[in-house]
């Protein structure tokens, strides 16, 4: 069947330009390296280049995908060669822990404000708004941010890598989030660390048509979708700082970033647009210096996982020897016609002569015991790998609310250094990327008059558990410091005001979760 293919105009997937948004930053190129026109050529090239580098990282991937996370590769056939779950599960607290601990969607987990103190009560109430307006979006079940961040999570404590992409949708005025694929996502570094990313994309001509258009599109794919056909064609999208280029971005005037859509097969850029943040952000467990992309609990743990597997699938065919032994027979024709079910009668298991017992069941010995202590020994080790007596036990039906609060205070303390990196690699360029993407879709309050948003100095202040934890600690000094004042007091009355009261309440309230609303 045959399709009539309606022209129609070339849609920019980016902050586009027609806004009419500078932020009057210098758009000359600096260091020029790579001419436009030859843009095509060379992310293929890089793409090659980059693909070739990571295949011993992949195979690495797959081996965790394949025990840690069975159930997302191939329709869950892996399931099949997982004999022990302990990894899987860990790795589930895990990642269900550090989204509880640090982007809770019941909690109030950020605070966007400015840096300086210029307008500040001017900006005061709009920036309560601004807030309301960010976590409504978050919020949004349609959009889905908080069940695609743990998607996020799960690739970050799996594979030590993980990849988000943040877009605007202008078919309903809202923002797209997307926790990406590793395998069709390559990293690389121009000016700063992973500050380019190139995605391999297979796309159906339908498909082809509703991204792009038909103006730049190959006459394959245009003959493809005539015919209906669901063959599919390889794009690159690269992503990069626009001052990599030797020429002008003239079209992308003030971006930071640049944005292009390859097709591989004809090397020809189809689509260009830009950003004036960086559209992903990639987080990282930790590093080394050697290498773009992570590593992770499940790989340090991985031989374990793999022993602990190989061990009991072994012991599992031992026990079931065990319970259903093979039988010992004299010949292949007494054992014809046998039926070991439950109840069942074996005709011709006895010499009917001397009365021995012909057929019996072949008895393995052997202590197990030692097995089973390794087997012990070896998911304590992984689960101690994900953290795992650390996060269940400060819910344990026994413990005291002292003991609650220990295991806590000793939980983030020793995931501190991962709440940091995922803060500062996933959840700041997130939220400052969001909070530029709603205001040129006009999707926040109303400036006060005479302010631009472009003067206005961003920053986010965390409120999770973590940070709140750090603030307690804070607030419990200064509560040891008013009682020495307390103690002064009676020799010199005039030491209470040495101190900024309404600075230590508000040390005091944010330490405590308390909106900042709430103090005048």
């Amino acid at each position: 069947m045959s399709k009539t293919i309606k022209t129609k105009n070339n849609s920019i997937v980016g902050d586009f330009y027609k806004y009419g948004i500078s932020n009057n930053g210098n758009n000359k190129a600096k260091e020029s390296k790579v001419p436009q026109n030859e843009i095509a050529n060379w992310s293929i090239n890089l793409l090659e280049k980059l693909s070739n580098q990571r295949y011993p990282l992949e195979k690495l991937w797959q081996q965790v995908g394949n025990f840690v996370l069975p159930q997302k590769g191939d329709n869950g056939k892996n399931l099949n060669d997982v004999y022990d779950s302990t990894a899987v599960i860990a790795a589930e607290y895990l990642v269900a822990g550090i989204w509880s601990l640090i982007s809770n969607s019941s909690l109030n987990w950020f605070n966007i404000k400015q840096k300086s103190d210029e307008n500040l009560d001017t900006l005061k109430d709009w920036l309560i708004e601004v807030n309301l307006a960010m976590k409504a979006m978050l919020n949004n079940p349609k959009q889905g941010f908080y069940h695609k961040s743990y998607e996020f999570y799960t690739d970050l404590v799996c594979y030590g890598t993980a990849v988000f992409y943040l877009s605007e949708n202008l078919e309903d005025n809202s923002i797209n989030y997307q926790s990406l694929s590793l395998s069709n996502t390559y990293l690389h570094s121009v000016y700063k660390d992973n500050d380019t990313v190139l995605r391999k994309l297979s796309l159906n001509a339908t498909s082809c048509i509703e991204m792009f258009g038909v103006e730049k599109l190959s006459p394959e794919i245009l003959k493809a979708y005539a015919e209906d056909s669901q063959e599919l064609f390889s794009f690159i999208h690269l992503c990069l700082p626009t001052r990599y280029f030797a020429d002008k971005h003239t079209q992308l005037k003030g971006m930071k970033y640049s944005s292009f859509y390859i097709d591989m097969q004809t090397a020809q850029v189809i689509l260009k647009s830009g950003h004036y943040e960086f559209p992903y952000m990639i987080a990282r467990w930790y590093t080394n210096s050697q290498n773009s992309y992570g590593q992770s609990p499940a790989m340090t743990v991985l031989a374990d996982i793999k022993m602990i597997n190989a061990m009991s699938k072994t012991m599992l065919v031992s026990a079931q020897k065990q319970v259903d032994p093979p039988i010992l027979a004299p010949s292949e024709a007494s054992v014809q016609g046998i039926k070991a079910t439950p109840g069942g009668v074996i005709y011709g298991g006895i010499d009917p002569l001397t009365g021995n017992q012909l057929l019996r069941p072949l008895t393995l010995g052997g202590d197990l015991s030692h097995a089973y202590e390794l087997i012990d020994q070896r998911r304590n080790t992984i689960k101690e790998a994900f953290y795992t007596s650390l996060l269940v036990y400060a819910y344990a039906s026994n413990a005291t609310a002292t003991e609650v609060v220990a295991t806590n205070e000793q939980k983030l303390r020793i995931l501190g250094s991962k709440v940091s990196r995922i803060q500062g690699e996933f959840l700041y360029p997130l939220l400052i990327r969001q909070l530029g993407i709603m205001y040129r879709l006009n999707l926040l309050p109303k400036l006060p008059s005479k302010i631009k948003f472009e003067d206005i100095d961003f920053e986010v202040e965390f409120m999770n558990s973590w940070n709140r934890y750090q603030k307690i600690q804070e607030s419990n000094g200064l509560f040891q410091l008013n009682a020495m004042v307390d103690k002064i007091r009676n020799f010199n009355p005039d030491v209470v005001n040495s101190l900024n009261w309404d600075e230590m309440l508000k040390l005091v309230s944010q330490a405590n979760g308390i909106p900042s609303s709430i103090l005048k």
